[in-house]
This record gives C-alpha cells, sequence and structure tokens, in this order.
C-alpha cells in the first residue's frame, strides 16, 4: 500500500492501517507493506492506478451485474431461462465468475504493463493482490445484488448506483485530490 506524508489524509490513514494491520496480522513489519511515496517524481501514478483498477471493478461488478439482473427480469428472458432446467444458483455464479474472471484478467494484464511503461513494479504478493481484487469483486456484486433486490427497473437502479458513485469519485481521493476540496466536504 502507498501513502503520501505530506498530505493530512495520507498521515491518518496510514495509521489507520498500520493498527489495522497490527490487529488483524500481529507479528508483521508494516513497513514492508506500506511505502512512503512522498517527494518521489510522478507519485500521481501510484494513486492513480488502483484507483482506476478499483473503478473498473466497480463497474463491472455494479453497472454490469446489476443492470443486466433487472434488464433480463424486465424484459422476461429470466422466465425464459426457467423453462430450461436452470436454477437460479447456476445462474448467479456464472455471473460472478464471469465477474471474478473479468477482474482478475484486467489485473494480470494491468501490472506487467504498468510496470513496462511507467517502471512501477508490485512489491508485495501477486497472490494477496488478486485476492484483494476478488474480494473488491465480491463485495461489489454484494451491493449491485442488494440494490438489485430494492429496484425493479433499470432506470431506478441506474438511478440509485449514480447517487452512490459519484460522491465515490468526488470524495474518494484518486480522481481529485482532497486538500483542494472545502473543508465541510
Amino acid at each position: 500500500l502507498f501513502y503520501n506524508s505530506s498530505s493530512k489524509t495520507g498521515q491518518v490513514n496510514s495509521t489507520v492501517v498500520k493498527s489495522a494491520i497490527t490487529e488483524i496480522i500481529h507479528p508483521v513489519d508494516t513497513n514492508i507493506i506500506l511505502s512512503d511515496i512522498a517527494g518521489k517524481e510522478d507519485s500521481y501514478i501510484f494513486t492513480i492506478f488502483p484507483g482506476g483498477v478499483g473503478m473498473v471493478l466497480w463497474i463491472i461488478s455494479i453497472l454490469g451485474s446489476g443492470n443486466v439482473i433487472l434488464i433480463e427480469s424486465y424484459y422476461n428472458i429470466l422466465k425464459k431461462l426457467k423453462t430450461v432446467d436452470s436454477r437460479a444458483v447456476s445462474y448467479l455464479s456464472g455471473l460472478v465468475l464471469t465477474r471474478l474472471c473479468i477482474g482478475i484478467s484486467l489485473v494480470l494484464i494491468l501490472l506487467p504493463l504498468v510496470n513496462l511503461i511507467f517502471g512501477i513494479a508490485v512489491k508485495g504478493s501477486i497472490l494477496l493482490l488478486l485476492l484483494l481484487v476478488i474480494l473488491a469483486t465480491l463485495c461489489f456484486l454484494g451491493i449491485a445484488l442488494i440494490v438489485a433486490n430494492l429496484t425493479k427497473l433499470p432506470d431506478a437502479y441506474n438511478a440509485i448506483v449514480q447517487v452512490v458513485q459519484f460522491p465515490l469519485l468526488l470524495l474518494g481521493g484518486v480522481f481529485f485530490s482532497i486538500e483542494i476540496l472545502p473543508d465541510w466536504l
């Protein structure tokens, strides 16, 4: 994990992550996991790459799966699918597996490209990174299923997702610096 010690948010986030790591995985050197990027040239790529990957995982999970379920339900495609001997578990597991495959392949393709173009290599374990991608995708899919269950129309689903997505984009600190925002945000 990278943090910027020259910003207030970076200092707070690194303290929170260090305390969480020492609580969960007790005897570990947090300096191995956390790397300070303050003062490094082109340090914005350290922020934009993980944020971009997270955003793509969000899009393929939230906008891709929940919207697909509602559209197929709205146009009675799911009822036609029930005429074939299939269960809801197989339908949902196929949806989850395709999103997981897309997310994992995205990371496995982008990591060598970012290393080749920008010279940024992963210092930690690739397996832990893939586990993080799997967990993020499953969490986003869970959110998508909850919101899809609350709404019946694809347009209502998209509106609810946008209400959640835009504050995450603006206040997440990945695409826009949090320090330029007003204090009340």
